[in-house]
Parts: structure tokens; C-alpha cells; sequence
């Protein structure tokens, strides 16, 4: 049997940019690990600021990919690639960059910390799992749980605040646990997605211009929004399962 050449399309190297932006976000968190983080044990600002910027611009190529898929033309790789691009960008980066900067803490709460950042990736691991199996048993489906891509914002987030350590612990584990949950999360389409552009915008402008804690609690503060809006009955910005069968140029930030 012959097989479609499977030849990468834009979208595609738009999506495997997604990739390079968690990769070099885990080499710059790596670099405390050899002699570069702060005498108190940090991440030095200028790391934390140049990862926290990758992985933001992971999310905005993760939103952008599938506009140039629609515009341009796609690939049979390119659901498979985004979803591997995904686990680097939302899932080892994140838990790597928080698992780095809680050595600080000192013990038990940095050797925990590495238990918790390994839940986070496990975590993130089987929401994106189960978008394939989801994807794949029927088109249009909704999404489940707590998207990677805004959970990996938390994450910086959290790192960003570098609260108490039992606190950040604890944050992050309600992170995961809302990846993994079942409540139904709705594609952002119309105002909310170009809230949700918006908001990708400001992090890039506000985290090289104000305290690094200012665009942390703003995130943190717009996350928690969001969860609420979406346990309120006749929530804003969702779509029914036909809407998004019949509407291609959703904006799919966050459907992983």
C-alpha cells in the first residue's frame, strides 16, 4: 500500500518551533544546574525572564500554527507534530524550570519539588494523551481538563511569584490535577480569543518592562478568572461540539 508523501508544510515548522522554544527554555533553566544560578540558589532574573519568554512564545506559535494550516494549507504530520512539540514546550519545560528554581527552597521542600514537577509532567503527558484518543474517536469533540498551554503559564507564573515553597508545591499539584480532570473546557473563539492573544502580547511586553511579580499575579489572577467563567452556568466564549465542527477558522489556542 502507498503512502501520501508526507511532505512538512509551513504549519508544520511553525509547529516545530513550538519544539525549539521548550528546548532552549530547558537549556537556560539547565544552566543553574552547572554553577549559574544565584548564591540564594535562583534562577538568575535574566534566565528566568529568557524561559518564561520561550515558553509564551511556545503558546503563541501553538495558537498560530493552526491559522497558517487553515491559510496555507496543512499536513498529515502536523497534528502528531503539535503534540509532541506540546510535551517539550508544556510539559518537560515547565516542570524543568520549576524543579530548577525550587532548590532554593531548601529541604525537604527542593527534594519535594522534584516529585512534584515530575507530577506535573505526568500530568501533562496524559491530558495531551487523551486530546489524541479524543481527536481521533470523534472530530469536533470537546476539550477535557485544563489545557497545556495555559498550565504551563501558571507554571511560570508560579515560579515568577517564587512564593512560600509548601504554597508553590501545592499550587503547582492543583495545576496538574485540573490538567487531568474531566470538566469540559470550551475553544475560545470571537472576543475571547482575541482576549487570549491579547493576554499572549502582554506577557511578552510586560515581563521585559515591569517587575517580574506583576505579570506573574496578572496571570495567575486571569487563570483563575477563566476556571471561574467556566464553572458558571451559560459560560462566555464556549462552543457546542457542532459549532466547532462547522466553524474551521476557530482560534484553537489552548486545545491541547
Amino acid at each position: 500500500m502507498r503512502h501520501a508523501r508526507l511532505t512538512p508544510s509551513l504549519a508544520d515548522f511553525v509547529t516545530a518551533a513550538n519544539a525549539v522554544c521548550g528546548f532552549l527554555a530547558i537549556a537556560v533553566v539547565a544552566r543553574a544546574w552547572t554553577g549559574g544560578a544565584t548564591p540564594d540558589g535562583r534562577l538568575p532574573d535574566a534566565d528566568l525572564v529568557a524561559a518564561a519568554t520561550l515558553i509564551i512564545a511556545g503558546a503563541a506559535l501553538d495558537s498560530v500554527d493552526g491559522i497558517v494550516a487553515r491559510r496555507r494549507g496543512g499536513s498529515p504530520l502536523g497534528e502528531h507534530l503539535e503534540v509532541m512539540s506540546d510535551v517539550v514546550t508544556f510539559g518537560v519545560a515547565p516542570a524543568v524550570l520549576f524543579a530548577v528554581d525550587a532548590s532554593a527552597y531548601g529541604a525537604p521542600w527542593s527534594g519535594l519539588a522534584l516529585i512534584v514537577g515530575g507530577a506535573y509532567l505526568v500530568a501533562a503527558l496524559l491530558r495531551l494523551a487523551r486530546y489524541i484518543v479524543l481527536s481521533s474517536a470523534a472530530a469536533g469533540h470537546e476539550l477535557t481538563g485544563f489545557p497545556a498551554p495555559p498550565a504551563a503559564m501558571a507554571m511560570v507564573a508560579i515560579v515568577g511569584l517564587h512564593g512560600p515553597g509548601p504554597l508553590a508545591l501545592a499550587t503547582v499539584l492543583c495545576v496538574a490535577a485540573l490538567m487531568i480532570a474531566s470538566f469540559e473546557f470550551p475553544v475560545l473563539t470571537g472576543a475571547v480569543g482575541r482576549f487570549m492573544i491579547g493576554w499572549f502580547v502582554f506577557g511578552f511586553l510586560a515581563i521585559f518592562t515591569l517587575p517580574l511579580w506583576v505579570p506573574a499575579a496578572v496571570t495567575l489572577a486571569i487563570l483563575i478568572c477563566v476556571l471561574v467563567a467556566i464553572a458558571r452556568p451559560g459560560r462566555p466564549g464556549g462552543t457546542s461540539s457542532a459549532d466547532r465542527a462547522r466553524a474551521p477558522g476557530l482560534i484553537h489556542a489552548g486545545d491541547e
